[in-house]
Order: C-alpha cells, then sequence, then structure tokens
C-alpha cells in the first residue's frame, strides 16, 4: 500500500508544473553560479598572484579592517548588507567625526596629523573619465596603518562602535570582522591548498562542497512551494473528506507523501551532480589521480538531504494546521535570515544556520576543522524533521477523528451516515 501511493505521487509530481519549473531553475542556477568554475592550475614560481584566503591571525584581521575602514572613510560610503543586498551609506557630519576619533584612536594619529595625511591622499585620488567611463584614479599611498601597541580586544572595541555608525550589514561588527581578513597567497600555501585539492579531497571533494553550497541556497525555500501545493490541492478539490473516511492509516498517508515531495526533489539534484563530477574527472584523469565518484552522493546526502527534510515537514506541519499559503511565508522569511546570517561568513559558516556555506573550491584545512559542526548542524535539522513528521501525522489523524478542525468533524460525520 505504501509503496504503491508513493509511486502514485512521484508519477503525479513527473506531470506538475511546478516540478518542471524547478528543475529548469536548479538547472539555470547550476549554469550561472558554478558552471564556469575553472579547474584548478599548479600554481608555478613567480607569478604574479596566487589568489587569496582568509586569514584567521589577529594581526591580519587588524590591519585588513583599518586598511578597510580606511578607505571607506577617504571614499566616503560605506559598503553594508543589511538585508543581504548591497547598500551604500554615507554619514553625516557628527558621525564622520566619531569616525575619524575612532580611526585616529586605530592608527595612532593626532586629529592634524590624521586629516593632513587623508586630505593628501584625498586631493591625489579621484575618478576621471575614460572611453565614456569613470575610472578610479590611484593617488599617493594611504600612509595610516593599525598600532602594533593595540591589544586584541581593545580593536574589536573600536570595530563594533564603528559599525554602530555605519548600521546593520557592516563588515565591522562582532561577527564579521574576524571573518574577512582576505590576504593574499604565497607561492606555498598556494602550492599546498593545490595539493590538498588533489590529494586529500581528490578533486572531487572540493567540487562536491561547493556544488552543495549553490544548491543548498535553492533548497532552503523551494520545498516548501511543493507541499503547500500539494495540501493546497487537496482543500480546494475536496479529496479531504474523501481521503478521511479510507481505511488507509495517517503514517502510511503522510510519509509517502513526504517521502514522494523528498525523493522528487533530491534526485534531480543528484542527477545534476553528474555535471561537475564528470568536470572532476576529466581534470583528475589529466594530473593523472582517480577521484572518488562517491563524493557528491555522500555530500549531497549528508548536506543537502536534510535541508530538503526539514523544509518540507515544517511547511507540512504549518500548511495542515492552517491550510493557507503561510507555510511558504514563513519559510521565506527563515530562508532569508539564514542567507543574510550566512553572508557574514561563506566559507565554514556552519553553525546551526539552515543554509550551511563553503563557497570556495579547495580550503581543504578549513573544511576540517569546521567539519563537525556541520555534522552536529545536519544531524539537528535531521531530527527536527522526524519530530515535526510526527506531529503531522498526529495533527492529520486528530482531523480525520474530528478532534481537531472543521473538515474533520464534517468527515466524520459522513462517516456515520454511509455506515448507517
Amino acid at each position: 500500500m505504501w509503496l504503491t501511493l508513493f509511486l502514485k505521487e512521484c508519477r503525479m509530481w513527473c506531470k506538475s508544473i511546478l516540478f518542471l519549473g524547478y528543475i529548469a531553475m536548479i538547472v539555470f542556477f547550476y549554469l550561472t553560479q558554478m558552471g564556469s568554475e575553472d579547474i584548478p592550475i599548479k600554481p608555478e614560481p613567480g607569478q604574479e598572484s596566487y589568489g587569496y584566503h582568509y586569514s584567521t591571525k589577529e594581526s591580519d584581521i587588524m590591519r585588513t579592517a583599518t586598511e578597510n575602514l580606511l578607505q571607506e572613510y577617504c571614499n566616503g560610503i560605506y559598503v553594508t548588507y543589511p538585508i543581504g543586498f548591497y547598500k551604500a551609506v554615507r554619514l553625516n557630519e557628527e558621525k564622520t567625526a566619531r569616525m575619524e576619533v575612532i580611526l585616529q584612536k586605530l592608527t595612532g594619529t593626532t586629529a592634524e596629523e590624521f586629516q593632513e595625511i587623508t586630505d593628501n591622499y584625498k586631493e591625489s585620488s579621484g575618478f576621471e573619465e575614460k572611453d565614456g567611463m569613470l575610472v578610479k584614479i590611484e593617488g599617493s599611498p594611504l600612509s595610516l596603518t593599525v598600532r602594533t601597541d593595540i591589544p586584541y580586544k581593545e580593536f574589536l572595541s573600536y570595530m563594533a562602535q564603528a559599525a554602530e555608525l555605519i548600521g546593520k550589514g557592516s563588515s565591522y561588527s562582532k561577527d564579521t570582522v574576524v571573518n574577512n581578513a582576505r590576504v593574499p597567497l604565497t607561492y606555498e600555501e598556494a602550492l599546498k591548498d593545490y595539493n590538498e585539492i588533489y590529494k586529500k579531497d581528490r578533486l572531487s571533494g572540493a567540487y562536491a562542497r561547493l556544488f552543495c553550497d549553490y544548491m543548498g541556497i535553492l533548497l532552503g525555500v523551494l520545498p516548501v512551494f511543493f507541499i503547500t501545493a500539494r495540501i493546497l490541492k487537496d482543500k480546494h478539490s475536496k479529496v479531504v473528506n474523501v481521503i478521511y473516511g479510507k481505511s488507509i492509516s495517517s503514517i502510511t498517508l503522510i510519509t509517502a507523501r513526504y517521502a514522494a515531495i523528498c525523493f522528487m526533489l533530491f534526485v534531480p539534484v543528484l542527477l545534476l551532480s553528474f555535471l561537475p563530477l564528470s568536470q572532476a574527472v576529466y581534470a583528475g584523469k589529466t594530473a593523472g589521480i582517480t577521484v572518488d565518484y562517491l563524493a557528491f552522493l555522500k555530500y549531497c546526502t549528508g548536506w543537502l538531504l536534510p535541508s530538503i527534510l526539514v523544509v518540507t515537514a515544517l511547511g507540512y506541519f504549518i500548511g495542515e494546521l492552517t491550510e493557507q499559503v503561510l507555510p511558504i511565508l514563513v519559510q521565506v522569511v527563515w530562508w532569508f535570515g539564514s542567507i543574510f546570517a550566512s553572508s557574514n561568513n561563506m566559507i565554514g559558516g556552519f553553525g546551526f544556520n539552515l543554509i550551511p556555506r563553503f563557497n570556495t573550491l579547495g580550503n581543504y584545512q578549513a573544511f576540517q576543522a569546521g567539519i563537525h559542526q556541520l555534522i552536529q548542524n545536519r544531524f539537528v535539522y535531521t531530527l527536527s524533521a522526524v519530530v515535526l513528521m510526527a506531529a503531522v501525522i498526529y495533527l492529520y489523524d486528530c482531523k480525520r477523528k474530528g478532534i481537531y478542525g472543521r473538515n474533520g468533524k464534517i468527515s466524520k460525520n459522513n462517516i456515520r451516515q454511509s455506515k448507517a
């Protein structure tokens, strides 16, 4: 009975416009976001640049944050992402004066020294028109750096004051300032990262993490549209009265529908993963290594499936509770908050966020350092999905018995009449 119902639900979704739209969306998102990802190339001595990485050293954090703040002060525009989207902030005279005091304390300069240095920099830099476009002119170097004797805690307090002046979404809050120390890689560091990608990650692991990072964004919200559509379809077709009178158990009905939706959402993602897997296989053969062919299956199951499970389960519970579009509204708010929270740390930003991020191809050591946190994260959401589904089964059973909900009572009366 369960398998028959499960297959029936799957066939129904295969013919759904919503399902076809879902496939088109994940394919388009993959091609535009990850499809052009370059194959890692072995670094050679003497290259002009070896890329960048995010440092966790206090000295790097202090230096880069101070330099960024100084640059934004001189430009007069502070970059923020208050709700996940870019917003330019300009401070009034009062706040600008307070920002100057903070920068003077960070750089160890007097008000006169600070004003003279920044004024000279502003006068020598600016924009000029070239080929119909405005091009930034870099003037004399801004010869201001963070004090070498400043304690790290004191530095963080100044950054917090700067963040308060600028507003939400800046790069200087307590949670963001420690994750934005972007520093150039040395040849040795670049070579180490390359060797880890090919030898420890076997290349496919690095591609699988980046694939899950991108797909996790979509799977943090799309499943709720499927379950809400299924619930509303029953409501508008008036089929609930018929279902309530069936002998099939609530647990069979609910779990079959739930499993079918999760299955139909997960399988296209797995099939899509063959594209980056083939890219990894090609790169691996070129480099003379054998990739892990099961890497995408393992990463997708452990990373993406819990998101599908919990989003669908929460939508199912709220949908059965309200029989309205409220699940979509709730999930969009949660999804939006998760995107905003993860934007502060795109590499290893796991925590207990619905959408764990690791937006880089490589950085094996950083992933290994946070893998236990990621496992805990995914376990908590999987367990939450199980609890929510138990609540859905109980709620649905109550509705069938007439204990909860107007529809349940009508169904119960109809059953009694039909037996008479």
